[in-house]
């Protein structure tokens, strides 16, 4: 539950804080996208939010997948995921 609080925390803050953040990575990395990696009960949402950031910031990619918050912070850690 602990790990699953922490990674809404983190996406939140992501949306929020890091718009301009992607934004500058998509101008110098555009063949790059940012990868969300976490629970699946809140993939949905966050896939809702990847699409409306990509239609707001043209040549952003966001790729969002949900499986538990365990392997989220395991593809962290492992460098698989960014968010």
């Amino acid at each position: 539950m602990k790990k699953s609080i922490w990674l809404c925390v983190g996406i939140v803050g992501l949306l929020v804080l890091g718009p301009g953040a992607m934004l500058s990575r998509a101008e110098t990395e555009p063949a790059r996208a940012l990868r969300v990696t976490g629970a699946a009960m809140s993939a949905d949402q966050v896939e809702i939010w990847a699409r409306e950031f990509m239609q707001t910031n043209s040549g952003s990619r966001v790729v969002v997948t949900g499986s538990s918050a365990g392997k989220g912070a395991d593809a962290l850690v492992e460098g698989n995921t960014e968010i």
